[in-house]
């Protein structure tokens, strides 16, 4: 025979003794509620141990390993009705109904497992049971809440694998709450950034801007050797602005891949994307231009210093522009999937009722495929799973689109400095004003941080889904 796996379960000499007596006396109050009311018709046959298969799956295991049934006799006379017929048994047993405390249980048998769920994604039947009317009102009045869970196969301490226990495990934390509180976790998505050109570049950034800021703030005057620290800071201030040029020397060749690669199209959503490539190709070429006469291999050339930042500054528009169609895309596209999520919850909370009622709404998946009325609650159950992770997916991209926003708007501050040279026409005006290098300095490491944060959100989240670094 055949060890069982996770979609069956072997029931063993005593538990079957246990299902065998509970039904006996399960009739026996059945026959004094029938001498008190003679209308109550025979009780549906029961669960003998003939009747029982060596090998049921695990829904199956639920529904018959329940105190309800193996404790029957422990309720009052007046609470013991007639089983459920298998038309009349609800489709589905939420998880945890053995800890509801509603059901009043006075003793649970110490094989049962008190931490159970049910996967809804392969609910086909359930059969004929012993239940009371206390357990069908109470899973009449669960939400489709409570039926979100699913469960993962713990092997017992012992190592048996013939006995498991199955703890919840709910959906909505089950892939998207890691170890990200641990200190490991945020290392290795510091190593992924410092893998990427843009993450040194960002870094190397937060380090440049942070330096300008401390000394201006005179921060580090309390230091004991505050002179030399000074002048460190500052020689190395330079060093670092040209080691981030080099780090992002050559990016115009991306650029020029999405010109060579890309059909040409008339779509405005074509011609965007082709005039923000052009922009952004003769920028990098400005940068790499003035890249090079910093370190020597060329003579300085004023043109390419003016219209790099020009250039940068009509980048970040593009960018902006971008970045709010995307944000207001996905807006409409959780707004849709909240909407998705509503009607399919109202159909599983409405299948979990005995009487049946028909949602008169539909929703098509993503596989085109109609979800109505005529869908079982194991479906909807698992579409209602998938549309929450399309929901966290989407509440993401919002995120990560707002912090783009912002990071565009300081760069934008920055760059506004040296295009239209403010500080020149409010020196014209007012007459000295350098304090408002400061506001530019932190503007810039205002950019830093935000886009390395929004860096590190985002490998985050594909580290969380990949299950993997």
């Amino acid at each position: 025979m055949h060890s069982p796996t996770q979609s069956e379960y072997s029931f063993t000499d005593s538990e079957r003794t246990a299902i065998e007596t509970g039904n006996a006396k399960h009739e026996e109050a059945m026959a004094a509620q029938k001498v008190e009311d003679p209308k109550i018709e025979p009780s549906a046959k029961p669960i003998t141990k003939e009747s029982i298969p060596q090998s049921v799956n695990q829904h199956q295991m639920a529904i018959l390993r329940s105190p309800t049934i193996l404790n029957s006799a422990t309720l009052t006379a007046g609470e013991a009705k007639r089983p459920l017929s298998a038309q009349q048994m609800p489709p589905l047993l939420p998880a945890k109904l053995v800890e509801h405390p509603s059901l009043s249980l006075t003793k649970t048998p110490s094989f049962i497992p008190i931490s159970f769920s049910i996967p809804i994604s392969s609910v086909k039947s359930i059969p004929r049971t012993a239940l009371s009317d206390k357990a069908v009102n109470l899973l009449r009045s669960l939400s489709s809440s409570t039926l979100q869970a699913f469960t993962q196969p713990v092997n017992s301490d012992d190592g048996n694998a013939k006995h498991k226990n199955f703890s919840v495990v709910p959906s909505e934390n089950s892939a998207t709450k890691p170890a990200s509180s641990n200190l490991i976790f945020r290392i290795l998505i510091l190593r992924k950034i410092l893998h990427l050109n843009d993450g040194r570049d960002k870094v190397l950034k937060i380090i440049q801007y942070s330096a300008k800021v401390l000394l201006w703030v005179k921060l580090l005057s309390i230091l004991p050797a505050a002179t030399r620290t000074q002048k460190s800071l500052a020689k190395i201030i330079p060093h670092l602005s040209v080691a981030r040029k080099l780090i992002r020397l050559g990016s115009f060749l991306a650029p020029i891949e999405f010109l060579s690669l890309t059909s040409p199209s008339t779509s405005p959503a074509y011609i965007f994307n082709f005039f923000s490539n052009i922009n952004a190709l003769l920028t990098n070429i400005a940068d790499d231009n003035v890249t090079l006469a910093k370190i020597g291999l060329k003579d300085p050339n004023p043109f390419f210093d003016k219209w790099a930042d020009r250039l940068w500054l009509i980048g970040i528009g593009f960018d902006a522009r971008d970045i709010w169609d995307k944000l207001n895309a996905a807006r409409r596209t959780l707004a849709d999937l909240h909407e998705k999520r509503r009607i399919l919850t109202l159909q599983l909370d409405q299948r979990v009722s005995a009487e049946i009622h028909k949602v008169s709404k539909s929703v098509v998946d993503d596989n085109e495929t109609i979800v109505g009325s005529d869908k079982s609650q194991s479906t909807a159950a698992v579409l209602i799973t998938a549309t929450n992770d399309k929901i966290r997916d989407t509440e993401l991209k919002i995120w990560i689109s707002q912090l783009t926003l912002t990071k565009l708007a300081a760069d934008c501050l920055f760059c506004s400095f040296d295009v239209f040279g403010i500080v020149k026409q409010v020196e014209k005006i007012r007459g000295p004003a350098k304090d408002l290098h400061h506001l530019q300095d932190v503007a810039g490491l205002a950019a830093a941080c935000l886009g390395t944060w929004k860096l590190y959100s985002a490998l985050s989240a594909s580290v969380t889904t990949d299950k993997k670094f």
